[in-house]
């Protein structure tokens, strides 16, 4: 028959063995949030580039003649 204190022990062990668990699961999740940060940071610097790239491809035509102009420009190229 268990006693009071050998259910107290088995508690304690269930709990400590969740915490340990549960340390492990943030500890991944905290390598997780970092790789993601870094990815982010990474995107951010090439959609930064991308736009400095695009430069006066990316303005607005001011009237549609313009616009026919500049893609009978990049046609001939």
């Amino acid at each position: 028959m268990t006693t009071h204190e050998d259910n107290m022990n088995e508690g304690t062990a269930h709990l400590a063995a969740d915490n340990e668990r549960l340390q492990r699961e943030v500890e991944s999740l905290q390598q997780e949030l970092a790789q993601c940060k870094s990815e982010l940071a990474n995107a951010k610097r090439e959609l930064h580039r991308l736009k400095g790239k695009s430069g006066a491809a990316a303005r607005q035509p001011e009237a549609m003649s313009t616009m026919a102009t500049r893609l009978r420009d990049a046609l001939r190229e």
